[in-house]
């Protein structure tokens, strides 16, 4: 049961807008998490788990065709002699 609730408070969390209006009044429900919680429990599962299922879901394949299919330029790396390090000294720094 704590894993339900922990998931609905991570859901509430990362939430940043919805269209959900109050039954009653037609208002938008608030995002905050102190109002989302407030929301009726199966309603809140219902939703909470279907987030879970787009935020570790894999994605559809992208299609195969690709408009730009040039291989990307090579990029060599200039390289630069550093300078080696001081010795250590019982002298702090």
């Amino acid at each position: 049961m704590l894993d339900v609730i922990h998931s609905v408070e991570r859901m509430a969390e990362s939430l940043i807008g919805w269209n959900l209006e109050d039954a009653d009044t037609g208002e938008p429900v608030p995002t905050d998490p102190a109002a989302v919680m407030k929301r009726d429990s199966a309603m809140l599962t219902a939703i909470t788990t279907q987030w879970i299922a787009l935020v570790t879901g894999v994605s559809d394949p992208l299609d195969q065709t690709s408009g730009d299919t040039a291989p990307l330029r090579r990029y060599h790396w200039q390289w630069e002699t550093l300078s080696p390090l001081p010795e250590p000294s019982d002298v702090p720094a």
